[in-house]
Order: C-alpha cells, then sequence, then structure tokens
C-alpha cells in the first residue's frame, strides 16, 4: 500500500486544477473535460498541522477575482473538520484502488 500511494501522490503532485479524464469513445483517445477548473492546493504539513497554499490567481483573472472564494487565497491552515469533509468524498472503489478497505477508511 505505501508504494501504491507514492505513485498516487507522485501522479497528483502535477495537477493543480480540477479536471476529468473522459473516455469519448473505444476509436478516439481520452480527452480532457474542463471540471470545474477549482484551483488544487499543495498541502505542507508543519508538524503536527497541515497547511494550504493555493496557487496565485493568473494574470488574465483579473476579471474573475470578485467571484474568488476568499478561503481560497494564499496560505491557510487546515482544520480536522474540512479534511474530514474532503476525504469523505472518496468513493469506495477509489478507496479500493488506493489498497485501502471502504469499511475501515
Amino acid at each position: 500500500p505505501q508504494a501504491r500511494l507514492s505513485k498516487i501522490a507522485q501522479i497528483c503532485k502535477g495537477k493543480k486544477t480540477c479536471k476529468h479524464e473522459v473516455q469519448a469513445n473505444s476509436k478516439d483517445e481520452n480527452t480532457a473535460d474542463k471540471g470545474c477548473g477549482a484551483p488544487h492546493p499543495d498541502v505542507l504539513r508543519a508538524g503536527l498541522n497541515f497547511k494550504v497554499k493555493y496557487p496565485p490567481p493568473k494574470e488574465g483573472d483579473d476579471a474573475d477575482s470578485e467571484g474568488v472564494n476568499p478561503n481560497m487565497v494564499g496560505e491557510r491552515e487546515m482544520f480536522a473538520e474540512e479534511a474530514h469533509e474532503v476525504l469523505s468524498r472518496i468513493s469506495n472503489a477509489d478507496c479500493e484502488k488506493l489498497g485501502l478497505d471502504p469499511r475501515f477508511a
């Protein structure tokens, strides 16, 4: 399980925005769907705490900066309730792919 989680973490490290891979047809290759476009933060461990650091908005996104969630800007501490909310959205199938038992995860 540790090697599998390390590989998954390595693959996910470069993903900075929400995108989904959708397989259109068996003839076509995978095509990227835009997804919601939300920025993915870097998660940093500081002692026993976790911090999330969101990438700065792009220069072309200044017009949309009014609609940006203030919790998704800069660096801040990640609380246990927020981590539980994120982790509880992992499907049972994805838990099994990660090598975890969904009954206990």
